[in-house]
């Protein structure tokens, strides 16, 4: 079962997935089989690709975008702004809704997690800063630049 996609070759794939088929029935395991079978589609697309992960992991996903945003800031130079990347990575990953699904990570360890005000924050900042009213309806300026404009 673990190496039925481990390979480059889309074929053998293909061909492992048919001897499991076999002998499902005789090993009890006819259900993961069909389940296999009816996500082929998605599956076998990331055999032998060098752009799509081989593997559907969370561990792995969360490296993978760990990487991108760690290589996208050029490094660290002290430890210590290391510990505040990391953290500051950590914090964001958990806290934030996935586009699929529109639920966050932390939502299953905290349901409640939705009325924390960083996590209403990070996903939606700014209907949370104006529910605190934290933002202006009307800016002075722009009634000021009316003002004018009428008289002009």
């Amino acid at each position: 079962m673990t190496r039925l996609f481990q390979t480059h070759e889309k074929r053998t794939g293909r061909r492992r997935l048919t001897r499991l088929k076999a002998q499902a029935t005789a090993w009890g395991m006819t259900p993961w089989v069909t389940a296999v079978e009816a996500k082929l589609p998605q599956l076998i697309c990331r055999v032998g690709s060098v752009r799509l992960p081989s593997t559907s992991n969370a561990v792995e996903r969360f490296f993978r975008a760990f990487q991108r945003f760690y290589a996208t800031r050029g490094g660290v130079h002290a430890g210590r702004s290391a510990t505040r990347e990391r953290l500051l990575f950590l914090v964001v990953s958990v806290c934030t809704q996935h586009a699929t699904t529109g639920h966050a990570p932390i939502e299953v360890i905290m349901p409640e997690a939705r009325r924390m005000p960083l996590y209403r924050l990070i996903n939606d900042p700014f209907r949370a800063l104006q529910e605190r009213n934290s933002v202006k309806p009307e800016a002075p300026m722009a009634n000021l630049l009316l003002a004018q404009e009428a008289a002009g």
